[in-house]
Formats: C-alpha cells, sequence, structure tokens
C-alpha cells in the first residue's frame, strides 16, 4: 500500500487515540542488547520490552516486601 499524508494522519490519529508511549533513555549499546535478545527470542524489540514489563509487574507484586 503505497504512502499518503492521509494515511499517515489516520494512523497518527489512531495512536493517540488508543496507545500511550513511553520514551526510555538508555546508555549506549544497551538499545542493540535488547534487540539482540529480542531476536533470538523471535520477539520485536517492542513485544519484548512489554513482556519484561509485564512479568516484572507480576513477580513485584507476588513478593512481600520486606
Amino acid at each position: 500500500m503505497p504512502y499518503t499524508k492521509a494515511g499517515a494522519k489516520a494512523t497518527e490519529k489512531w495512536r493517540s487515540e488508543n496507545q500511550d508511549r513511553i520514551y526510555v533513555k538508555l546508555p549506549k549499546g544497551e538499545k542493540q542488547k535488547i534487540q539482540d535478545h529480542a531476536a533470538a527470542r523471535g520477539e520485536s524489540q517492542n513485544d519484548f520490552i512489554k513482556r519484561a514489563i509485564h512479568e516484572t509487574m507480576v513477580r513485584d507484586n507476588e513478593t512481600p516486601e520486606a
């Protein structure tokens, strides 16, 4: 499907209505490590980060705080 300004505008409108974004700053080289790790497991970088956050939140809620 060819790129059009109308299509880009519609996509951005959908994203703004349906998704939140988080920007993360990493030390140089960490982004590539994350991309490589995700690719080795057949995941996109975004899917890996979402899974890592979700699994950490679940684990944190299962662990009693000292």
